[in-house]
């Protein structure tokens, strides 16, 4: 992973990743920031709604919604389908 002007623990990133997903180093190396970005958000709120931190089920749900750009950023592309509505591919 290149170095970037944000301070972030690359280690600490990897444990998280691998302990979660079963990912190698060389496959995490392969993500964007975006995309690393998005997965620890979902993992850290999944382990606050498990332990009882979430303030509400709403609050939660709000923070667990994905835009389209967060999807973009996870590498998705938007595409218009034969019935005329948009979705994205991951």
């Amino acid at each position: 992973m290149a170095t970037s002007d944000y301070d972030i623990d690359w280690a600490e990133v990897v444990d998280i990743l691998s302990r979660e997903y079963g990912w190698t180093i060389d496959y995490i190396k392969t993500l964007d920031l975006g995309q690393i970005t998005l997965l620890l958000r979902t993992i850290k709120n999944r382990y606050e709604k498990q332990n009882g931190e979430a303030s509400s089920s709403e609050d939660l749900e709000k923070d667990n919604e994905l835009s389209i750009s967060d999807f973009k950023a996870m590498g998705g592309k938007e595409r218009v389908r034969e019935d005329g509505r948009t979705e994205i591919i991951i």
